[in-house]
């Protein structure tokens, strides 16, 4: 046997410990089903399609000069549209999109005085449909008479209308979100071809990378910047008729594209490399990539792939070639994944990108299963033979939390969902568009592991904020960490109930006070730069408390009502935190306080103090009065908390009181009060928050353990001198010699 091949079955049979060969894990993979294949837009776009999509822009711009909602959403397909065979990757009505950023923005009784919708580009889609980005620029008058003016760069997904009627537009818009248009240009008329050979045995990587790009893609005949690790050596940079001119400045590498095409024209270019990866992270908590033996993860940012201006986001389709026992997880549809073959052998697995999404890269030893969920959602599992006992109750734990946060915020975006094992991995788990990795420390089954089934939560939540909601540059990552955070404990309440939700938050806040502990002037903003680990504490923890209090002071059905708002407003673009406190003020008009919650509590340190005092009990002939005040000793200026008062026979009665002065009337005498007694404010404080009543005086509820540490210590003080007493004693009546 080769010194190679030694290599081989020795790796072989230490990575799958539970497996006698390559033979055994032919099973897992065989039976897989496979996505349907993904569309490459290589065809140039007809002129007759683009004047069909012009006209429907042109019908758009008479209906904005109208100020005529009716007449602007008639040109959207009725929901629910998703082209078959596959959704159309977005969420919520898009009719509703419209509203929300145009009409709402220009607000009611605007007169629209100019309009102007430029087309940016114009490229094929997924599935016989396009994209379109549009230039939205709107010049009105409010209602009070103020001149505005209102730019928005729009992505409008379109397919054929399925019974076109004379006079009305062929092709049929079916989604329409607001975009970044710089992150648009990059995005949408980018077509990424690539095909990377993956060799464990010398930890490299080759590969080959092509891009076409559609018109509208910016600096075409012009220089193009691409981001590539240094790690890695360009052999060629390669257009359609040879090689094109190139330089490189560390991770830099300018390419010179050919003059500029003719009107229609794809221009493609092909990046030839090949090397290694130098493992990010630290000894203690893991590594951000790496390339070995033992297994693959590659994240966007350790830029194994060259990556146009800077931009993640791309489209297309990626082959990764493997060693036979070896299987290659990534982001979007499986569509090609062969069975196990010979030792010696190799095989290709194939992933398609319809929609723009960071091309995340895992590859090892796995062990595959797959569960189609009741809603059709393909859920794969991508785990060592260790943690592959768990692949079941995983994917059914998976299948359970998209069911509720599809529920809560609306449906799972994508058709299927990956879940891949990384070794010695710096985070518990990561999310990409309908990607996952989770670390294999954290991998256990989510039944009674509430460990497994939280970072579950966490991360598949990040579908919806963080991919539905996108992430790009510079963001306040408690809109998308915190809310995660929060995930974890509106999950763990759907499944153990209230007990089980309070339980979360006390861990978190736990957690906070741990962290904050002497570092007193850290807010959430100077925490989101995420430089230490305790700033990840303040972002994820206080984070979900945000949202955990802005739900007690909207309520259950506001607040619901707020995070499909929030999707549905933002889907496809970064919100900020003005943007959520204004969702917040819209929800609730009457309330002061609510408008400036958000900004308070992201920019401001600390957290509220509620507590209780000046309590006292009065009786007016057969009724108790009872009088106490709340306050915020905090600073944060909170207005209101539960208050449960404890009466006779183990019954009680929950108000909520405002911050001041507070009376309630009983018919009976109580016997205690407390603050805030379901933890729904973010309060580290809470000796302050209770009062006795005995015999009708109030006590304090700091003074009950502060009594009884003193009789504790009386008593062994009491013992200790009992014991010296009788020690002494002894000695007296021992004998003398």
């Amino acid at each position: 046997m080769s010194l190679g091949l030694a290599l081989v079955m020795a790796t072989l049979t230490v990575a799958s410990a539970t497996c006698s060969g390559a033979a055994t894990l032919a099973p897992a993979i065989a039976p897989l089903r496979l996505d349907p294949t993904v569309d490459v837009p290589w065809e140039p776009l007809a002129p007759e399609v683009a004047q069909q999509v012009e006209e429907i822009l042109t019908l758009q711009e008479t209906a904005l000069g109208a100020t005529d909602l009716v007449s602007y959403t008639a040109l959207f397909a009725p929901l629910p549209v998703p082209p078959e065979p596959f959704p159309s990757g977005v969420i919520g009505d898009p009719r509703d999109r419209v509203r929300r950023c145009l009409f709402g923005a220009m607000g009611d009784g605007a007169v629209v005085e100019q309009v102007d919708i430029s087309t940016v580009f114009i490229v094929p889609g997924s599935g016989n449909t396009l994209d379109v980005l549009a230039r939205h620029a709107i010049g009105y008058r409010t209602l009070a008479g103020e001149r505005r003016f209102l730019l928005v760069s729009a992505l409008e997904r379109l397919r054929p209308a399925p019974d076109p009627q004379p006079e009305s537009p062929v092709w049929q818009v079916f989604d329409w979100f607001v975009v970044d248009e710089e992150t648009a240009r990059l995005s949408w008329p980018v077509w990424l071809t690539g095909s990377v050979t993956l060799e464990p045995l010398d930890s490299r990587l080759r590969a080959e990378v092509t891009y076409a790009l559609f018109p509208g893609f910016p600096r075409a005949g012009g220089r193009l910047d691409f981001e590539l690790a240094t790690t890695f050596e360009v052999s060629s940079v390669r257009g359609e008729a040879g090689d094109l001119p190139w330089e490189r400045n560390g991770e830099t590498i300018s390419v010179t594209l050919p003059a500029r095409p003719e009107p229609g024209k794809i221009v493609s270019l092909t990046f030839s490399y090949s090397g290694y990866v130098t493992p990010g992270g630290t000894a203690r908590r893991g590594k951000l990539e790496y390339l070995g033996v033992d297994g693959i993860y590659l994240r966007p940012d350790t830029g194994w792939y060259p990556q146009p201006e800077d931009d993640d986001f791309v489209r297309g389709t990626l082959t990764v070639t493997v060693p036979s026992w070896w299987a290659a997880a990534a982001p979007g549809r499986l569509i090609a994944a062969p069975p196990v073959g010979k030792a010696d052998e190799s095989r290709t697995f194939t992933w398609g990108l319809d929609t723009p999404a960071e091309l995340y890269l895992a590859a090892g030893p796995y062990l595959v299963a797959e569960r189609i969920t009741a809603t059709g959602v393909t859920v794969r599992s991508f785990f060592y033979a260790r943690e592959a006992k768990w692949s079941d109750v995983c994917l059914a734990e998976a299948e359970r939390i998209l069911a509720f946060f599809s529920d809560l915020m609306g449906g799972y975006p994508y058709p299927n969902l990956t879940l891949a094992e990384a070794q010695d991995f710096y985070y518990g788990g990561v999310s990409a568009r309908s990607f996952v990795l989770l670390e294999k420390t954290w991998l256990s089954n989510p039944e009674w592991d509430t460990g497994t089934r939280s970072l579950l939560a966490h991360e598949l939540s990040h579908q919806w904020w963080g991919e539905v909601i996108p992430i790009r540059r510079e963001p306040e990552w408690f809109l998308w960490e915190g809310l995660a955070s929060y995930s974890e404990a509106l999950y763990a309440e759907a499944c153990g109930g209230p007990a089980a939700l309070a339980a979360e938050m006390r861990a978190k806040a736990a957690s906070y006070a741990q962290a904050t502990r002497f570092r007193v002037a850290s807010s959430i903003a100077e925490s989101n730069a995420r430089e230490f680990d305790w700033q990840e504490t303040i972002v994820y923890d206080k984070g979900a408390w945000v949202f955990h209090t802005l739900r007690f002071l909207l309520g259950e059905e506001e607040f619901a009502g707020l995070l499909r708002s929030y999707l549905t407003t933002f889907v496809g673009r970064q919100p900020t935190t003005a943007d959520l406190g204004l969702l917040v003020a819209e929800a609730r008009r009457d309330d002061p306080y609510l408008p400036g919650f958000v900004e308070l509590w992201a920019s401001q340190p600390g957290e509220p103090d509620l507590a209780l005092s000046h309590v006292s009990l009065a009786r007016r002939e057969d009724v108790y009065v009872l009088s106490f005040t709340l306050r915020d000793r905090g600073g944060l200026g909170f207005p209101r908390a539960e208050v449960r008062v404890s009466l006779g026979g183990g019954r009680t009665q929950t108000v909520t009181a405002l911050c001041g002065e507070n009376k309630l009337e009983f018919s009976e005498p109580p016997t205690a009060l407390v603050s805030d007694p379901d933890g729904k404010v973010l309060d580290l404080h809470r000796l302050n928050n209770r009062y006795y009543l005995w015999l009708g005086l109030p006590l304090p509820g700091v003074v009950v353990p502060v009594a009884a540490g003193a009789l504790a210590a009386a008593g062994a003080v009491i013992l200790f001198a009992a014991w010296r007493r009788r020690v002494a004693a002894r000695r007296v009546d021992a004998p003398q010699r």
